[in-house]
């Protein structure tokens, strides 16, 4: 079996309010076949360079995200309105998609992140595919690096304070994860409730294929963004 045939990819999505509605069907820029598209659209038309439209499920509570999942051809599956609140467990979504699953290998791809590309996507694939089994039970994340000054707690993390002081350039980078993708046998997820474990395998990406839309000044970012994204494609 083709091992990309052996992966479903989630698209989570949820008409919260709480991203000013972004993730759904809201213009956000063109891309492809279609003018205005949305976050959702342009994570569709990304995902289906990779995998065929059975492989992609989106989740969701909204009829209008359920439109155009089922407008692609890809699996449109109503989120239970529980499932959808504020409240409601990030690991009872998890496992409530993990259970729609029949591959061997589950994949979790938000809207909200619309700038990992196809060959990204392929090469996570490729690099997870290659662990073996028991690295695969840890999960492979896609992260990046961030050499920044970072505290918690009160307390420097990855510098000294004082005479000691480093460059950003010199820094011990810190590694950070935004749910681009995500990938892990689906036993274990439904095992688990949890798409990697606490030491996962990382697949590192850069700053902008980790870009994440959480409010709206993210999401005017995002568009000023996006023709970066597209000449990325094109080159």
């Amino acid at each position: 079996m083709n091992k990309i045939q052996d992966v479903t990819v989630v698209v989570p999505i949820r008409n919260s309010g709480e991203t000013g509605n972004s993730e759904g069907p809201r213009p956000f820029a063109g891309r492809g076949s279609v003018e205005k598209m949305s976050l959702l659209h342009w994570k569709l038309e990304q995902l289906l360079e990779v995998f065929k439209p059975t492989s992609v499920l989106v989740s969701s509570n909204w009829d209008l995200a359920l439109d155009v999942a089922a407008d692609y051809g890809v699996r449109a599956v109503r989120r239970p309105e529980h499932l959808a609140q504020s409240d409601a467990g990030f690991e009872q979504v998890i496992k409530h998609c993990a259970g729609l699953v029949e591959t061997s290998h589950i994949a979790w791809s938000p809207a909200t992140l619309p700038f990992m590309g196809p060959s990204e996507i392929r090469d996570a694939i490729a690099s997870y595919m290659l662990l073996d089994s028991v690295d695969k039970e840890s999960g492979t994340v896609a992260a990046s690096e961030e050499r920044a000054y970072f505290f918690m707690g009160g307390h420097p993390l990855n510098f000294p304070v004082g005479k000691d002081h480093v460059r950003t350039q010199d820094i011990q980078p810190m590694v950070k994860l935004n749910w681009a993708f995500s990938i892990r046998p689906t036993e274990i997820v439904k095992a688990t409730s949890y798409m990697f474990a606490e030491a996962p395998n990382f697949f590192l990406i850069d700053k902008l294929a980790n870009f994440h839309l959480s409010d709206e000044l993210d999401f005017k970012i995002a568009q000023a963004l996006a023709g970066l994204f597209e000449q990325r494609l094109n080159s």
